[in-house]
């Protein structure tokens, strides 16, 4: 498991620093003899690796508005690191649409914010939930794996189009009601004179 992180790691940040990696772990694989000194170096990899995935962190707030349907969500990544870190930056939901891709490869500048952004088309309104992971680039070391709320307010155009519609036909069935709510009731005849029926003792 070790030997998988170093390895994943080592594509994450620059070559210098993987081979330094790597050599640590050649040592740590080394005979029983030199058991001492590689469980040492076992313990000082470990420690390296674990550093290295908490340098990076998502500074995003965890709820993002959207008033559109179609908009671009941004990202803020923040790192620690002492130098670049080469990571895989993906996005997955259910209710959204990713029309330019969900995924990509970054990279996160060292002691500074990092700012990325997606094209997204809402699905929906609503709040939809969004999962971001960021890993090596093999996709092997995961360096975070969160959660966001997407906040949309958006209404489609075919809501719109329904809603406007359904807005119509009552406004037609109103006025037709009101007018012939409205029309007299028949005048009786003037010379309307029935027939008188005699009764024959």
């Amino acid at each position: 498991k070790v030997a998988r992180s170093v390895f994943s790691l080592a594509q994450a940040i620059p070559p210098n620093e993987g081979h330094i990696l790597e050599e640590m772990l050649a040592i740590s694989l080394s005979p029983p003899e030199y058991n001492s000194t590689r469980l040492h170096v076992l313990r000082l990899l470990r420690k390296q690796i674990s550093a290295q995935l908490h340098d990076v962190v998502l500074g995003t707030d965890h709820t993002i508005a959207l008033t559109s349907t179609t908009a671009n969500v941004p990202l803020t990544i923040a790192s620690n690191a002492k130098w670049p870190i080469r990571a895989l930056l993906q996005l997955s939901s259910d209710k959204l649409v990713f029309p330019r891709g969900a995924s990509r490869l970054i990279t996160i500048q060292p002691g500074k914010t990092n700012q990325y952004s997606f094209f997204v088309r809402v699905r929906t309104s609503g709040d939809l939930p969004l999962k971001i992971k960021l890993t090596s680039p093999d996709g092997q070391l995961v360096f975070f794996d969160d959660k966001l709320t997407i906040r949309s307010t958006a209404v489609s155009s075919v809501a719109l189009a329904l809603t406007a519609g359904a807005i119509a036909y009552l406004l037609v069935w109103w006025l037709r009601s009101a007018r012939r709510s409205r029309r007299p009731g028949r005048a009786p005849l003037k010379n309307d004179r029935r027939p008188q029926t005699h009764e024959i003792a």
